[in-house]
């Protein structure tokens, strides 16, 4: 079971493995936020045709779908370094979740999907809740971790 995420802000376009994980029938889920405004998010099965809805960030959603834990999720991000790092956009859903997800399910796989010029070159800050990427997947390679 694959995590995936609805690409926003200039991410990389993802739509193309969605639709080759779909019709090589892979179970596929996306990140839904929680409404109880804890700033927590569950990821629910997808499938084309289920029902989607918009959220606060203007992401759509999976809309009345079951609750799943992915084996591999992949993550977006603004920048990611050769050691794992990344960052997002600030506000903690994806490290809380894979955090929190570990506790049932230890080994989940992490793949940052960017653009090559969101690699950095230097070292990234990062705190002890991050949650490091195994590999990263660029418009130009693949690099493990």
């Amino acid at each position: 079971m694959v995590g995936l995420y609805h690409p926003i802000k200039g991410e990389l376009n993802i739509f193309p493995i969605i639709n080759w994980l779909h019709r090589a029938k892979i179970i596929c889920a996306l990140p839904k936020i929680k409404s109880n405004g804890s700033k927590d998010m569950d990821f629910l099965l997808f499938e084309p045709s289920c029902s989607m809805k918009q959220n606060a960030f203007d992401v759509l959603e999976p809309h009345n779908s079951e609750i799943v834990i992915p084996d591999i999720i992949i993550v977006p991000l603004i920048a990611c370094d050769l050691k794992g790092n990344r960052l997002g956009y600030g506000h903690g859903y994806y490290d809380r979740y894979i955090a929190k997800a570990r506790e049932t399910k230890k080994e989940i796989a992490l793949i940052g999907m960017c653009h090559e010029g969101q690699i950095s070159q230097v070292a990234l800050p990062n705190e002890k809740h991050d949650q490091k990427l195994q590999f990263i997947v660029t418009d130009k390679r693949a690099i493990q971790v």
